[in-house]
């Protein structure tokens, strides 16, 4: 017997971080679906110099603010990334993005 379950895999964009709406929807998630399993896929982590600056070109959401210089690197993002959603309490099981499976 086939049984459906709900996963929920949810994008950011490393330009931006996690912004208001990502937190809203997250939420949302977690108060409203608490078995529901999430995993989260960061775009544009690993993007260089260049590459980030024609996106900052075509991106549609100039009102959102992008994340700081110093983090541009692909290792400051994916940090970055991590210890945000760790603060906000949506990562509890790993304390280290090296060994989150």
């Amino acid at each position: 017997w086939y049984q459906r379950r709900v996963r929920v895999i949810y994008v950011f964009d490393a330009n931006y971080c996690i912004t208001e709406e990502d937190t809203i929807s997250l939420l949302y998630y977690q108060e409203n679906m608490p078995d529901t399993p999430v995993f989260f896929l960061v775009n544009k982590c690993d993007i260089d110099e260049e590459a980030a600056a024609l996106d900052a070109d075509s991106d549609s959401e100039e009102h959102k603010p992008r994340i700081s210089e110093s983090a541009t690197h692909s290792s400051n993002r994916e940090r970055m990334m991590f210890d945000k959603l760790k603060e906000m309490g949506f990562l509890q099981i790993c304390s280290d993005p090296e060994n989150c499976d």
